[in-house]
């Protein structure tokens, strides 16, 4: 009978190290949709986009899954995070709130019920500006005391 850490090694070894869903993000990450529509240097069109795809809420019927997996690949490789990619997989973020530029912030992801709030900083052709993310953070931290 195998211990539950076993078990959770084995499920984030499926969730997370699926050799046959990195072969086909290998293929897909080829292609640059902005590239094909004319828009590769459009940053508030590729913000829209992005928050249209991490949007639960949207038409797109992918619900949380596209926000999670975002989540999940950003973190596979840091050391020292406070979030568990096992622990993201299996939560619902159905409840996320994608803004975009609210209070200056490209994109902003909150979920009230993970107490999660994650901000994207979409650059294109441009650099960060003067103390940007301590603004951010002081933002976040005035609106979000709770998170």
């Amino acid at each position: 009978m195998k211990s539950e850490r076993e078990k959770r090694e084995a499920l984030e070894k499926f969730v997370i190290d699926n050799k046959n869903l990195e072969e086909l993000e290998q293929k897909i990450s080829r292609f640059n949709i902005f590239e094909a529509v004319g828009m590769i240097r459009h940053e508030i069109k590729h913000s829209n986009f992005i928050q249209f795809l991490l949007s639960p809420s949207e038409k797109h019927r992918l619900g949380d899954l596209f926000l999670k997996k975002l989540l999940m690949q950003t973190l596979r490789d840091l050391e020292d995070t406070p979030l568990d990619t096992l622990e993201i997989s299996i939560s619902s973020f159905n409840d996320a709130e994608v803004r975009r530029e609210w209070k200056n912030i490209d994109l902003l992801i909150y979920s009230p019920s993970n107490h999660f709030i994650c901000i994207i900083e979409n650059k294109v052709d441009s650099s960060e500006g003067s103390d940007q993310l301590k603004s951010y953070e002081s933002v976040i931290e005035k609106e979000f005391p709770a998170c």
